[in-house]
């Protein structure tokens, strides 16, 4: 049975986390200032470190969502945690571009596995059918389905956001629809 080790979990998630900041890059370049809104004041923070606290809202949800670890249970729970945290985030940092935003699920997801996971059991427990959901999603579940999680909690905060009156991009229009 396969049982990654926390080297082998931490490694993936530094490999994809480094593809998706290249990817975020690259579409933050070709989207040019539609992705980059500016802040609300002049010299004002975009919020981007508290966005990315409100994110670890992933963790609960993928927790309670992945019940076992079928890999089908493990990327719905990636995908539902993602859905939150692009949630989550947008709402706590409407004016941070939301690439910069996505950069950081993958750490939050290798953070859930590798640290909070295993203080709530046993992995012998978890290969016998036991355990946390958040056991259950690997680095590869949080870049697929947590990604596309993300995009769609993202569009979905977007509607709880006031559109601004002096005209500037709250919530990128050419991510967020």
């Amino acid at each position: 049975m396969f049982a990654p080790t926390a080297f082998d979990v931490v490694w993936d998630g530094l490999v994809l986390s480094a593809a998706i900041f290249g990817v975020s890059t690259v579409l933050s370049r070709v989207t040019g200032p539609a992705c980059r809104p500016e802040p609300p004041d002049e010299g004002g923070s975009d919020r981007l470190a508290v966005g990315w606290l409100a994110m670890l809202v992933a963790l609960p949800v993928a927790h309670l969502t992945a019940v076992s670890n079928d890999p089908g249970q493990a990327a719905g729970g990636a995908a539902l945690g993602g859905v939150a945290a692009g949630l989550a985030g947008r709402l706590a940092a409407p004016h941070a571009s939301p690439f910069r935003l996505m950069l950081v699920l993958v750490p939050i997801g290798v953070l859930g596995r590798v640290l909070v996971a295993p203080a709530l059991i046993d992995a012998d427990a978890w290969r016998l059918g036991a355990g946390p959901g958040l056991l259950a999603p690997l680095p590869m579940d949080w870049a697929g389905g947590g990604l596309a999680g993300f995009a769609l909690g993202a569009v979905w905060a977007r509607s709880f956001l006031k559109p601004s009156t002096i005209g500037q991009n709250v919530a990128s229009d050419a991510v967020s629809g």
